[in-house]
């Protein structure tokens, strides 16, 4: 085998276990939104606030960062608009598209989600040595370096949230 090909099978499979970790946390992210039943929200739901939140206004975005069909975000946003908690706004530079806000009520609801589903996992990191804590820093940013690197390609027309 030929140092090339054998550093290709190495990056493959690093790349196999980036993806694998991000389904993991995937999972925990859904298993801990059922934790959290006061918000009476779903997973999905949580995640379409959290981009809005943080920018992404485009529901066609939206669809494409979750992974789902149009339809599904239309009955996503229906809901959060009928619970007051996302407007739809006219594009102010195209009047045949729309943006999402959330509302006051959608921020403080989103926003004390995140902080309470987060809680166990800043409190895990919080025990780790000073050492594990900056190599879990880098580990973050060289991920998100090398998917932004590659992000073209996914048809993304606005980055995903980073914070």
């Amino acid at each position: 085998m030929t140092d090339s090909s054998q550093s290709d099978e190495q990056d493959f499979a690093l790349a196999q276990q980036i993806v694998s970790l991000g389904s993991f946390i995937h999972r925990w992210g859904i298993n801990r939104s059922h934790e959290l039943e006061d918000y009476d929200l779903s997973f999905s739901q949580v995640s379409v606030l959290y981009n809005v939140r943080h920018g992404v206004e485009n529901p066609g975005t939206i669809a494409r960062l979750l992974m789902v069909t149009p339809k599904a975000i239309t009955n996503l946003v229906d809901s959060l608009v009928a619970r007051e908690l996302l407007v739809r706004e006219p594009d102010t530079q195209d009047r045949r598209k729309i943006r999402l806000r959330v509302t006051e009520r959608g921020f403080a609801i989103s926003r004390a989600f995140e902080t309470e589903s987060l809680e166990p996992l800043a409190k895990a990191i919080t025990s780790l040595s000073a050492e594990d804590r900056a190599v879990l820093a880098e580990y973050r940013e060289v991920v998100e370096r090398v998917v932004r690197q590659i992000g073209y390609r996914t048809g993304l027309d606005e980055a995903p949230p980073t914070s």
